[in-house]
């Protein structure tokens, strides 16, 4: 919940996932998932590794992981393993894709953003 007293964006977000999106990047994804407007999700699944690993070992000298934590989405659903998928699937950070990122210097240049948000008090982006 954004401090009223602050300055904060309220505007639209679009958020670019692909399958090396994974920890604390698919947690961040579902944080904000939970915002009004929600984010838009552009891209293709997460990979859906969320949980810490805790590592034991067994007497015969085996050693063993579990994933000790469940992290569960604003909208009732537990993303390990499938992953979050994306609002408007797009092939995302394909070769192909990397080029123009690569020629251009900008990542924007992908999206056709041509200016710069700025954030203004009320939350608004001009």
């Amino acid at each position: 919940m954004p401090t009223p007293d602050r300055p904060h964006y309220t505007g639209p977000l679009r958020l670019l996932t692909s399958d090396l999106t994974v920890s604390a990047g698919e947690t961040f994804t579902e944080a904000v998932m939970a915002r009004t407007p929600p984010a838009t999700r552009v891209g293709t699944t997460s990979q859906g590794v969320f949980a810490d690993d805790m590592h034991r070992k067994l007497p015969n000298g085996w050693d063993f992981t579990v994933g000790n934590e469940d992290y569960i989405a604003p909208d009732g659903r537990n993303y390990e393993g499938p992953g979050i998928p994306p609002t408007t699937e797009v092939p995302a950070l394909t070769p192909s894709s990397w080029l123009p990122i690569r020629r251009d210097c900008s990542i924007f240049g992908v999206f056709g953003l041509t200016r710069r948000a700025e954030v203004r008090r009320d939350g608004h982006g001009v």
